[in-house]
């Protein structure tokens, strides 16, 4: 990793503080919300425009839970569960919270625990979120979508992103999502175009997830890398993103790509336009005096 760091000014702390939740998504049909950074704190806890901070949901893939005989009584439980609608987010909440406590220990406990914390992610309870994610992973440390959400969630919110072990941990479950996502089977219920864009959406979260962690670890390469990655499609890209990576940029001295990368960011509906123009216009300004070291 080279020398640089990342040195934040006091604007770039109020931007990355900036709304960071949104309702909206990267894949038609899907329902789980996503958020960004926190300055050297995060975009953190307040709610962005559509279009600006998008996640995946991959709710629809296999949870890859191991057979067994199952309580009748806990399978109709389940079944009724699992009926509800993915809209119907608070009524999912309550029959998830009703469920792991009547079957604490249940064969569906932990593909409820699952659920609820892509319920609670709609909902930006993120208390909730922290607590059901991790009893989730705990009870599958295969479920890729509670493994994308925690790992999102860390380097955003300003109570971890400075805490060198839930970053690593964030990163660890970035890293293992990613491994999880080639091997995946194709569950019955999605089309072969459906399943393609699910898995390249997972991807992106997951990349997305590990950039921010490389960003809060001040490892300037592994975000670029990351973020490259993650903003690879234009149709499925993320502000904060763009504005990390150009802060990540900047800190390398690439000028033009710093100003590339801003400037997708002031292009887009976010909370973070306006200073990304503003950070972009700043960057330019600095190419003809310094040439970029872009390849």
């Amino acid at each position: 990793m080279k020398s640089s760091s990342l040195r934040f000014t006091a604007a770039a702390a109020a931007l990355l503080f900036a709304p960071v939740f949104s309702v909206s998504t990267r894949v038609a049909a899907q329902q789980t919300p996503s958020t960004p950074p926190a300055s050297q704190s995060t975009p953190a806890q307040q709610q962005t425009q559509p279009g600006q901070t998008q996640t995946p949901s991959t709710g629809d893939l296999p949870n890859a839970l191991p057979s067994a005989t199952v309580d009748p009584a806990e399978e109709a439980d389940y079944k009724a569960f699992t009926a509800l609608k993915p809209d119907e987010v608070d009524k999912r909440i309550e029959a998830g919270n009703a469920f792991v406590t009547k079957y604490p220990t249940g064969h569906y406990t932990g593909a409820v625990y699952s659920a609820l914390t892509q319920a609670e992610y709609q909902k930006q309870d993120i208390p909730k979120v922290e607590v059901d994610g991790e009893k989730a992973i705990a009870a599958n440390p295969d479920d890729l979508s509670t493994l994308i959400i925690i790992s999102t969630l860390i380097p955003r919110d300003k109570n971890t992103a400075g805490d060198q072990k839930e970053l690593d941990k964030a990163e660890a479950y970035a890293k293992h999502a990613l491994a999880l996502i080639p091997a995946l089977q194709k569950p019955a219920t999605l089309t072969d175009d459906q399943f393609t864009a699910m898995k390249a959406s997972a991807q992106v979260q997951a990349h997305s997830a590990l950039g921010l962690v490389y960003f809060r670890k001040q490892n300037i390469e592994g975000c670029i890398t990351e973020l490259k990655a993650s903003t690879a499609d234009p149709k499925s890209s993320d502000a904060t993103d763009y504005y990390v990576l150009g802060v990540c940029q900047n800190a390398q001295q690439n000028y033009a790509d710093a100003a590339d990368s801003f400037g997708k960011c002031a292009a887009m509906t976010s909370a973070l336009s306006a200073g990304c123009k503003q950070k972009a216009d700043e960057a330019k300004s600095k190419v003809a005096a310094k040439p970029s070291l872009s390849k």
